[in-house]
């Protein structure tokens, strides 16, 4: 029991920790972007994270669920397989979508990735019961994410930069994993 209380309390507050850096994220990129700008971030961001959620098709839950069965291997395998199915499918889409409208897609379909490849990460270590290593991959993300804005980004207006910064931030979070 005391087991189970341990890791909800890491969980719990590992999640408000990781929202708190979100927000201060957040509100650097508000005070950052001016308004037309802000508004073009939140789409094309808004189109990557509705194309993660569409193409995760419930496997990052099947993970935590399947995580101690005894073909888990097997089963993490075809989530590999669909995951890197679906990034094509999101990459070729983003480029076709940034031809005929707005560059910006391509970023949208990158994000998408890397959030699909981030959460493949973090649903891989909470089906295997390792939640600090959970926690830590989030936390890594948003707090890079965070760190660089406060560096780097914070007189910034370029709302691509700021893209490519949430990009980086998950890809940084990919590299705590191989760590």
């Amino acid at each position: 029991m005391k087991k189970n209380y341990q890791d909800s309390l890491l969980i719990t507050s590992g999640t408000v920790v990781n929202s708190l850096l979100g927000l201060g994220f957040y509100v650097l990129l508000a005070r950052a972007l001016n308004p037309a700008s802000l508004g073009e971030f939140s789409f094309f961001l808004g189109i990557g994270i509705l194309a993660a959620e569409l193409g995760d098709w419930g496997s990052s839950n099947a993970l935590v669920k399947f995580g101690q069965d005894n073909k888990f291997g097997q089963f993490l395998f075809l989530v590999l397989i669909q995951r890197f199915l679906i990034s094509l499918l999101l990459f070729g889409l983003g480029i076709i979508a940034s031809i005929w409208w707005n560059p910006g897609f391509v970023i949208s379909a990158v994000i998408s990735i890397s959030l699909l490849m981030v959460s493949l990460v973090n649903y891989l270590f909470l089906g295997q019961k390792q939640y600090l290593a959970a926690t830590s991959v989030n936390l890594g993300g948003n707090g890079f994410r965070l760190l660089a804005a406060i560096i780097f980004f914070a007189k910034d207006s370029i709302f691509n930069h700021w893209l490519y910064l949430f990009m980086g931030a998950n890809i940084f979070s990919l590299m705590i994993f191989l760590i």
